[in-house]
């Protein structure tokens, strides 16, 4: 029942996705209680179809099944945290949603454990707590969310919730550029072309640049093609690199592009397209 509804609900198995089939077959496992089909049951019915009384009502049920062993129930306590918090198909009640969140994040959930760093420094209802914050953002890293590993290197590049350490910053940069965050890739690409936090390596600096672009993240073709244009002298190429970012509308790419048609830098003298670029840049 559970596998069914996962197939229609995600389309898989050449199955196209099929929400109503999805529910029908939860819906059965839910008759048996089962713990997985109540969870992605409730996650249909909060984000989907914003029943969010049912959705409540499901992740209360998992709450009340969970022993502490049965992990395959903390993604519902998760919900039903952020339920009670925004007041989404019930009262909100700060209390109850920190108590959700402690008790997921308790038993090993990092998503529970980056909600509770947002609730203790964003959320005005219960005062905000920035050592518990702190704490619960650095679980959460530690636990391999992406989000909280780079705020963790954001908060030591800036002195946020951390003392400022570039060590530090470059430290998690790099930690979360490892598992695929692009805009870490860039930079630790500045990081090395600047030798802020590490020792200074151009040609480091143009490979976490190139990663970038391997997943066609479009920063990333900006910070190469300057990469080319200041430290490789490379017109044509850092040319190259802008045209692309602009053609993808990142407004700092089509001011140097701009530049480049401007000054003939590996493009030929074109003042029309140089004042295009130049215009997008001040607007």
């Amino acid at each position: 029942m559970y596998n069914l509804g996962l197939t229609y609900e995600l389309g898989k198995y050449g199955q196209r996705s099929d929400i109503p089939q999805a529910i029908f077959w939860y819906e059965k496992g839910v008759g048996k209680e089962d713990i997985g089909c109540m969870t992605n049951l409730g996650f249909i019915y909060l984000e989907r179809l914003e029943d969010y009384t049912r959705a409540v009502e499901l992740f209360s049920h998992v709450a009340e099944l969970f022993d502490g062993k049965n992990t395959e129930a903390l993604p519902a306590l998760n919900n039903l945290g952020t339920c009670y918090k925004r007041g989404l198909g019930c009262t909100k009640n700060a209390e109850k949603a920190v108590e959700c969140y402690l008790k997921a994040a308790e038993h090993g959930s990092p998503e529970a454990m980056f909600n509770l760093f947002k609730f203790y420094s964003d959320d005005l209802a219960v005062g905000h707590n920035y050592e518990k914050a702190k704490e619960w953002l650095v679980k959460a890293a530690e636990a391999g969310v992406v989000e909280a590993i780079m705020k963790v290197a954001e908060g030591y590049a800036k002195g946020i919730l951390f003392e400022q350490n570039h060590t530090e910053a470059v430290r998690y940069y790099k930690l979360a550029a490892d598992k695929g965050d692009p805009e870490a890739m860039v930079t630790m690409g500045k990081c090395y072309l600047d030798g802020l936090g590490i020792e200074q390596n151009y040609e480091k600096a143009k490979q976490y640049f190139l990663k970038a672009i391997d997943v066609q993240y479009f920063p990333g073709y900006y910070h190469l093609g300057l990469f080319y244009c200041n430290e490789q002298l490379d017109y044509v190429e850092a040319a190259r690199c802008f045209s692309i970012a602009a053609n993808a509308g990142f407004p700092p790419a089509e001011y140097e592009l701009g530049v480049c048609y401007r000054h003939g830098h590996g493009l030929p003298v074109d003042m029309k397209k140089a004042l295009w670029g130049l215009l997008n840049k001040s607007n």
